[in-house]
């Protein structure tokens, strides 16, 4: 965890983009999980409520934790899309097809996006605190020694 915050120190922008692109394809592989093999609401929304933890975690701050919470969450949601398109895209499905495929991913999503939407951010929240907790706790023990 030492490691963590000295490279966020370092390259707080490289730190800040890796941490969204990271987030984003954990909260992809949950949304896939939640739609294609039909895992139940409530593991989905303990790895959203995990994800957006370590999120604030390891970023500290409690504006930037719910930026990057936020923005990884959209670009997931992105990426779960694409994922989700890419068969019918790639095997020239008809355009009836398609749009009553997204007609059902798209209200789907929608439902679960309010609930997950709260979750982040008090995960982000809780996870900013968790964070600094764990930093205070570091340096009482590097002062003790």
């Amino acid at each position: 965890m030492e490691f963590a915050f000295r490279m966020r120190k370092k390259n707080s922008l490289m730190w800040s983009a890796g941490l969204i692109i990271a987030s984003s394809l954990n909260y992809a592989a949950t949304n896939l999980l939640v739609i294609i093999w039909g895992f139940e609401l409530p593991y989905y929304l303990l790895a959203v409520f995990i994800i957006s933890l370590l999120i604030g975690a390891l970023a500290l701050n409690i504006q930037k934790a719910i930026l990057i919470a936020y923005a990884s969450m959209f670009g997931g949601l992105l990426i779960a899309s694409a994922i989700y398109f890419a068969p019918y895209v790639i095997f020239a499905e008809s355009n009836v097809r398609i749009n009553l495929s997204a007609t059902v991913l798209f209200s789907f999503l929608a439902k679960i996006f309010l609930v997950s939407a709260v979750l982040y951010f008090l995960g982000a929240i809780l996870g900013c605190f968790l964070g600094e907790h764990v930093m205070t706790q570091d340096r009482n023990r590097e002062t003790a020694l």
